[in-house]
């Protein structure tokens, strides 16, 4: 499992440079208004894109790492989820893309870019939903490795290569890359998925069925936590300018890298939660919580340490304009800290049939986000942002922590015990 989480993280920590990267590309090439249509625009898009998914990427995770048997039902769940989400992301592209501009246009003065981007951008909503899938199946089958490089660092690298090469200084030229490289990455992840569902793989109503009834609960908590991470970067759109939402778009997106490393974990540890919880054996399962729970903290809170201390200079990288986003990247950070604590708990209450509970959860931190969002953002900016998105990831990850005790009946946290021993 260590060598894994290492191997996942590696790559991870790849993409991750390869978009930190391109954001000062983007940032610098751009300015923060430019920064602030293209950001906003992707915002969008992975929001679609979530809604496409329907909630089956975990449920891909679930049922394909337990159904590898002789029978290939595993292979059938991945092609029918892949068809599903097909249809489905691409229908919510077309919405997307005949009403996000006349939606911005109606609450923005600056609504004609902000809206030319979202539509430009909604090309890729397929094209990201249908390969965050895929990366589930590829989880599912034990491919953690492949699944977190096309997830997270395929497509910002090959966007990265190609502005480089191609010298890219306008906006419509990165959304093209972007949308180019998202299909690019479909096309990988689908070779890659197919491969290991085999050529008997089958569509089946039955387990169409089956992933639609547990994804539905997954898909509420899906966008409530889209809600949490981007509903503050989207209200900054609707009240503040062009240039306040690009500074927080790069703030935001180093205060969230953080969780990138525990999504690395999860990838790894969700296979291994689904068959603990089917076999009974809540031992493993604790064991497993409190190693991933040491790896976790002893790479994260270091890190986080030294972004907190080095935050001009890291923010200087993106150009003087972003240098005042710094006591934002503070408070995403404190936020981040607790959501390290809590760990894995959300992966755990996702594997073992508690969808419900954590939806729940999710939309009382989602509707808080949105209240907060809406109090603090017109009087206090970037700040009101920031401080909005820190306490409910906060209060999201302390809730799931809750429900793993009293529903699974594990201990979410790492103990000082398991630390000695």
């Amino acid at each position: 499992m260590i060598k894994k989480t290492f191997q996942t993280i590696g790559i991870r920590l790849i993409g991750t440079a390869a978009t930190f990267a391109l954001s000062v590309f983007v940032a610098r090439g751009l300015g923060p208004d430019g920064a602030g249509y293209f950001f906003y625009g992707l915002a969008v898009m992975v929001g679609a894109a979530t809604l496409g998914r329907l909630g089956l990427t975990e449920v891909a995770v679930r049922f394909v790492s337990a159904n590898t048997g002789p029978d290939n039902a595993a292979g059938a769940y991945a092609v029918t989820a892949l068809a599903i989400v097909a249809i489905l992301s691409i229908a919510v592209a077309l919405f997307v893309w005949i009403l996000g501009p006349v939606v911005m246009t109606y609450f923005n003065p600056n609504g004609a870019a902000f809206g030319l981007a979202i539509a430009q951008l909604a090309y890729a909503i397929p094209a990201v939903a249908m390969t965050v899938v895929l990366c589930g199946v590829l989880q599912g089958y034990r491919r953690p490795v492949t699944a977190s490089f096309l997830e997270t660092g395929f497509v910002p690298l090959l966007v990265l290569l190609g502005a480089i090469t191609l010298k890219t200084d306008n906006l419509s030229s990165f959304i093209g890359l972007y949308v180019g490289a998202s299909m690019l990455g479909l096309i990988c992840a689908t070779v890659l998925a197919m491969r290991q569902a085999g050529p008997g793989a089958m569509l089946s109503a039955n387990k169409a069925r089956e992933l639609v009834h547990a994804g539905h609960p997954l898909l509420s908590v899906n966008m409530m936590g889209y809600i949490i991470r981007f509903a503050p970067l989207l209200c900054l759109g609707i009240f503040a300018t062009p240039s306040d939402t690009g500074v927080y778009a790069i703030v935001i997106r180093l205060g969230l890298i953080f969780g990138i490393i525990l999504q690395s974990l999860n990838n790894v540890l969700r296979p291994a939660f689904a068959v603990a919880h089917q076999t009974g054996a809540l031992v493993d399962l604790q064991r497993q919580i409190q190693s991933g729970g040491l790896f976790l903290l002893a790479i994260g809170l270091p890190l986080i340490a030294g972004t907190m201390f080095f935050r001009q200079p890291i923010l200087l990288l993106f150009g003087p304009e972003f240098v005042g986003g710094g006591l934002a990247l503070v408070i995403l950070l404190l936020g981040q800290t607790v959501n390290l604590i809590t760990a894995s708990s959300g992966a755990i209450l996702a594997m073992t049939g508690n969808e419900r509970t954590l939806r729940t959860y999710t939309f009382i931190t989602a509707l808080l986000c949105i209240l907060l969002s809406v109090a603090l953002i017109p009087p206090f900016g970037l700040i009101g942002a920031a401080s909005a998105t820190a306490l409910t990831i906060a209060l999201q990850g302390l809730l799931a922590a809750g429900g793993v005790y009293r529903k699974v009946g594990v201990w979410p946290f790492v103990s000082f015990q398991s630390i000695q021993h």
